[in-house]
C-alpha cells in the first residue's frame, strides 16, 4: 500500500493507493477531500504524487494511446 499527503499545498488529507500486482504505474485520481486531480507513481520503492499542473509540466499525456512520456 502507498500512502502519503495529498500534493496540493492548501490540503492535507491522506491517500492510500493499493499497490497493483505490476507496480511501475501511473494513474489519475481525485483527492476525497479537495476533489482535485491528483497523479500518482504507484511503486514499491519510489512512490510520487503530483498535482495536475506540476505533473503536466513534466509529462505528456496522450489518452488515444494511453500512454505518458517525459516532457524532454
Amino acid at each position: 500500500m502507498n500512502f502519503g499527503e495529498c500534493p496540493y499545498d492548501d490540503c492535507n488529507e491522506m491517500l492510500w493507493i493499493e499497490i497493483p500486482d505490476h507496480s511501475g504505474k501511473w494513474f489519475p485520481m481525485l483527492c476525497p477531500k479537495c476533489h482535485r486531480k491528483v497523479w500518482y507513481f504507484v511503486s514499491r520503492i519510489d512512490p510520487k504524487a503530483w498535482t495536475e499542473a506540476d505533473f503536466l509540466k513534466k509529462f505528456t499525456v496522450n489518452e488515444f494511446t494511453k500512454t505518458i512520456k517525459a516532457i524532454a
